[in-house]
């Protein structure tokens, strides 16, 4: 017997338009039966929640269907222009940002380089100048090279020291009155490949190669992040016969060896969460490398449970529209489902 969901019905409301409107981003123009599909919402209630967006102006008509017979179906779509979510990544020498509106279009971008040591202060500083480049930016999301605590906290961030221990979300939502989220580098990359590229839910791993290892893990959709934001950090994972405190690195080792510590890192993720599809990216991924680590776990591992193998190229434009993503999800609703990509909870 199927369940029903039960619960207040505010909150049911509240939870299925914040479906209807991430439905309407994916779709960009959509009938109401073709929104009932996309969200397994009842026919009635996606009536009544489209009527009562029309009337909220966050969503407009668009149109009119191919006809396929019967009564000509009214397209909808989400009113771009009422809503728009600042996407900033923030690095050791560097800011790059997005501005984009609710269909993900870019109203406006820029890359900003930095001689100076970043101070909070000045952090703040850029972070308002691109804000007050576009009016109504209803959320922002900061991606950084560091840890996240669930509630905005940032650690473990050599590359940015006046970071360490910095409370960034409140901070940010303090100063600038909007939605905030602050995201590590790896998992919002990780999000913005996953829902260009990976259908159905299935389990994703993605690795980053830099000067260190890091990765990122969904499963049915949704960023493991652990207890206390802390999974993916496989470069502390134990790959030798004896324990090491420091974390795994690529400096003064061959390619081959290089490709080694990959290849025991992946192994061990293939086999704790069988992923349909693997990635792995960053700037130390050298043509031919994925080929080799590949054919490594093949030595291992049942045929049958490897996963697909793909290279990421593109990892700043993952990482920018993973943070949209994450702003918009902040957007559309204030109740986070299972199902969501949410990666700051």
């Amino acid at each position: 017997m199927k369940k029903q969901m039960t619960g207040h019905p505010n909150v049911l409301k509240e939870i299925n338009k914040g479906l209807i409107k991430t439905a309407l981003q994916k779709l960009q123009t959509a009938t109401r039966v073709e929104i009932s599909a996309e969200t397994k919402i009842s026919q009635p209630t996606v009536n009544l929640i489209i009527n009562e967006l029309l009337n909220e102006n966050v969503v407009v008509e668009n149109g009119i269907a191919k006809s396929t017979g019967g009564r000509k179906a009214t397209l909808y779509s989400l009113n771009t222009h009422l809503s728009y979510v600042a996407s900033i990544v923030l690095e050791e020498r560097e800011v790059q940002f997005s501005i984009t509106d609710m269909n993900g279009n870019e109203a406006d971008s820029d890359f900003i380089e930095t001689d100076e040591n970043w101070t909070v202060e000045r952090i703040m500083d850029i972070i308002g100048k691109i804000l007050r480049r576009q009016k109504d930016i209803k959320a922002l999301a900061v991606g950084v090279p560091g840890v996240v605590s669930r509630q905005g906290q940032v650690s473990a961030i050599p590359k940015i020291e006046c970071l360490e221990g910095c409370p960034l979300k409140e901070k940010l939502e303090e100063a600038f009155g909007i939605k905030v989220s602050v995201c590590n580098d790896i998992n919002t990359t990780a999000v913005g490949y996953y829902s260009d590229n990976v259908k159905d839910n299935k389990e994703f791993a993605c690795i980053h190669m830099g000067n260190t290892f890091g990765a990122a893990l969904i499963i049915g959709g949704r960023i493991v992040l652990g207890s206390g934001n802390f999974a993916g950090e496989v470069g502390l994972m134990q790959i030798d016969t004896n324990l090491r405190e420091k974390e795994i690195s690529v400096r003064n080792k061959s390619d081959e060896q290089i490709i080694l510590d990959v290849s025991k890192i992946t192994v061990n993720i293939i086999s704790l969460i069988n992923p349909s599809v693997l990635a792995i990216g960053g700037r130390k991924l050298k043509d031919g490398m994925l080929e080799k680590i590949r054919d490594n776990c093949r030595k291992v591992l049942p045929i049958d449970m490897m996963p697909e193998f793909i290279r990421i190229d593109k990892e700043r434009q993952y990482y920018l529209e993973g943070l949209s993503t994450v702003g918009f999800e902040s957007i559309n609703s204030d109740i986070k489902l299972v199902r969501q990509t949410n990666i700051t909870e």
